[in-house]
């Protein structure tokens, strides 16, 4: 009896030492997601990608990988950092579960945002992702829908502002570099 109870202190410290050194590392970010651009125009797809699929149906211009939520509410792939995961590596994961999209994370980009509920204090880090493969079929269990949707529609569909204002920063950045 009296090591279960040692036992479960002890527990309990670690714990507490565990989730106070989380919130050092990463200052309060719980969740990471990607602002997936893709470019029509550019024909560096790979064979039986979704981009050259979508090429030939949709024709040309740029597309955001969106996501639908429970909610019916458009907003980017994201979602929880895992205990001592690296916000990059939560932000690839999470894009892969929701969406079936294998991508890789631009250099040079990283945007903070609070929650879009007022009484949240997490923070959500955005990051600019790359195709590198697979193909577009959202999991039911994570999302209700994805898409490839028009850079023109983003801001239309967008439910939070403070999304919108992390896809500007994200498409300026992304339009910059392709120069």
């Amino acid at each position: 009896m009296k090591t279960t109870k040692k036992k479960c202190r002890m527990r309990r410290i670690q714990q507490i030492l565990f989730s106070r050194l989380r919130s050092f590392v990463f200052r309060y970010v719980d969740s990471a997601g990607a602002i997936v651009f893709l470019d029509l125009n550019d024909r560096k797809g790979k064979k039986g990608s979704s981009q050259k699929r979508m090429t030939a149906r949709e024709g040309s211009g740029v597309r955001v990988l969106m996501i639908q939520n429970e909610k019916l509410a458009w907003s980017f792939p994201k979602g929880h950092v895992r205990f001592l995961e690296h916000p990059v590596k939560a932000a690839i994961r999470e894009v892969r579960e929701e969406t079936g999209i294998k991508i890789g994370i631009r250099r040079g980009f990283r945007t903070e945002v609070p929650s879009a509920i007022k009484e949240d204090r997490r923070k959500i880090i955005f990051y600019i992702g790359q195709m590198t493969g697979g193909y577009l079929h959202p999991q039911k269990n994570e999302c209700m829908d994805a898409a490839w949707i028009p850079h023109e529609h983003v801001k239309e569909l967008l439910r939070f502002p403070i999304d919108y204002v992390a896809y500007q920063k994200a498409y300026r950045k992304w339009k910059g570099g392709r120069r």
